[in-house]
């Protein structure tokens, strides 16, 4: 299922656990959602973050993402990558992570604030 969007990618429902680095933190524990090849959506909660932030995103199954916050609400940020990731990776992590979500009560972001 595609995520509605106004991007120049599709973003891909995914849930994945991951840990992210900011600022001088620790990495705390996120989940990533809604992935494409230039960035995805993350949820940390009690953690802030604010657009322009450098962050390293590590899952799993991917090695560091690095990329910069986008837009900030509530416990959500978007993230854009420094480097875009290979359209076919992305894909394989949708095939293979979204029958994940029907067991997940996913989040929904309010208004988001975007910038250019």
């Amino acid at each position: 299922m595609y995520v509605e969007q106004q991007r120049g990618s599709p973003r891909l429902d995914v849930v994945l656990r991951a840990r992210c680095r900011f600022g001088r933190s620790s990495c705390v524990p996120v989940m990533v959602y809604d992935l494409s090849v230039g960035g995805c959506r993350i949820a940390r909660p009690g953690h802030s973050l604010r657009i322009g932030d450098s962050v390293i995103v590590r899952t799993d199954i991917l090695e560091g993402l690095t990329g910069k916050v986008r837009w900030v609400d509530l416990d959500h940020a978007g993230i854009c990558f420094e480097r875009p990731l290979y359209g076919p990776v992305v894909e394989h992590i949708h095939y293979k992570w979204s029958g994940f979500l029907q067991s997940i009560e996913r989040p929904e972001p309010s208004r988001l604030r975007m910038v250019a």
